[in-house]
């Protein structure tokens, strides 16, 4: 059986979602270009390893 019409949340939700995802993606990605021009290569691949901690610190901040 194939779903037809909007999935549930509807196309508002997805543009939101997608835009947020977007959005926090491409502004990550300019604050460590900034901190690879600001630290140099060696020192901002060191903080690399840190991004999985501040991820799961942000999700359980959101997610309770």
């Amino acid at each position: 059986m194939v779903p037809t019409g909007d999935p549930p949340g509807g196309f508002r939700l997805h543009v939101a979602l997608n835009t947020l995802a977007l959005g926090a993606t491409a502004l990550a990605y300019a604050w460590y270009l900034n901190g690879v021009k600001v630290l140099g290569a060696g020192t901002a691949a060191a903080y690399m390893s840190l991004v999985p901690l501040f991820g799961s610190g942000v999700f359980l901040l959101v997610a309770g």
